[in-house]
């Protein structure tokens, strides 16, 4: 049911932000422009970035300064899992890239309306869209393999054996609410909580080091197997990119 509300609604024509503004004056005075200039006079707070093999990665969502900064009408902390994945995806394929600018696209391009429940909650509350950063990455101009749950049952599986062979990869999927149980009977099980995206790099024997894997985490993690990453039944894989 999730990804039917999340494929179909993906936009596959990114428009950056120079090509948003100034020259779409339609735009201009949009409340994801207000935003920019609010954000970027905040800025990221130092316990946000991590110097990585030389790159300055994000981190930390629930901390630094990202309670502070918006995106839509709520604040970023909640919320911004796919643009900080993105952003390390990006600059890890040596792109580079300004977060605030890239934050803008997102509220522009890729910004998650469910049908109906749109109506009674603030725009960005439910994130981003997982499906569209694919045209982010096409309009960077960054060659990656997809894994798509949507097209394909064995997405999963095949994303786990491609990572073999991989720098590093991008992961969305679905958390659940815990099981509840009641008299021995378990309850909860399957509905949908929320969304949470992180990057995965794939470092030395078969170990990965992950980038905002959980939000509250103030640092990169380095785990044995992406088993311990994404393994348990309280998760459901949405849809991966990897390069090699």
């Amino acid at each position: 049911m999730l990804r039917g509300i999340l494929k179909p609604r993906a936009v596959y024509n990114w428009k950056t932000f120079d090509e948003i503004f100034p020259t779409d004056q339609e735009v201009c005075g949009k409340k994801f422009l207000k935003n920019f200039v609010y954000n970027s006079e905040i800025g990221l707070g130092k316990e946000n970035a991590e110097v990585y093999r030389g790159d300055e990665l994000i981190v930390y969502q629930h901390g630094g300064n990202f309670d502070k900064l918006l995106f839509g009408d709520v604040k970023m902390s909640g919320v911004c899992c796919e643009i900080i994945a993105t952003y390390n995806f990006l600059v890890l394929s040596g792109k580079k890239v300004d977060f605030f600018r890239l934050a803008s696209e997102f509220e522009y391009n890729a910004v998650l309306k469910p049908p109906v429940i749109r109506l009674f909650t603030r725009n960005g509350t439910w994130g981003s869209n997982p499906y569209t950063v694919r045209a982010c990455f096409d309009r960077y101009g960054i060659s990656y393999d997809m894994y798509d749950s949507f097209e394909n049952k064995n997405a999963f599986s095949e994303f786990k054996k491609a990572l073999v062979l991989a720098k590093y990869a991008f992961v969305s999927y679905a958390w659940k609410w815990d099981r509840v149980s009641i008299k021995g009977r378990k309850f909860g099980a399957g509905v949908i909580k929320g969304i949470h995206t992180f990057v995965v790099v794939c470092e030395k024997e078969g170990k990965f080091r992950t980038f905002n894997r959980y939000s509250n985490h103030r640092s990169s993690v380095e785990y044995g197997s992406f088993d311990e990453i994404l393994g348990d039944g309280d998760s459901e894989f949405l849809v991966g990119y990897i390069i090699k």
